[in-house]
């Protein structure tokens, strides 16, 4: 049950996405931190015994699906007038794409770790 929840915000997520930007490039270009942490997750759930691994997970899951998720809610309910500006719009461009490149720190701090800790237990598995 466990590793379903992931999974269900992520695509929670992706159609909430989906329900408040229609259907455009823009709306795919946001689902690409998404995307991204999905598939982070399917590498590292098996190997989430370390704290280490564990804050790098949370914190990709807070560059890569809640950042991104918030402002599409932001500008759709217009919190604070955003909305009304012309440049704000741009968010939309640079956030995914920083998203992305401030992701992918953690996930792959987290991949090595789990790799170092693979060949860990294999050596002590052969001693």
């Amino acid at each position: 049950m466990k590793k379903l929840i992931v999974p269900l915000i992520c695509l929670l997520a992706a159609v909430l996405n989906l329900l408040l930007l229609k259907f455009s490039f823009i709306t795919w270009f946001v689902l690409a931190p998404i995307v991204l942490f999905f598939i982070f997750h399917t590498l590292i759930i098996n190997a989430m015994h370390s704290l280490a691994i564990r804050i790098c997970y949370g914190l990709a899951f807070m560059i890569l699906l809640i950042f991104p998720l918030l402002l599409p809610i932001i500008f759709y309910f217009n919190i604070g007038g955003i909305a009304e500006d012309g440049q704000s719009a741009l968010a939309f461009v640079f956030l995914p794409i920083y998203a992305c490149m401030l992701g992918v720190l953690p996930c792959l701090v987290a991949l090595i770790l789990k790799k170092r800790n693979r060949k860990k237990n294999l050596q002590a598995g052969m001693l």
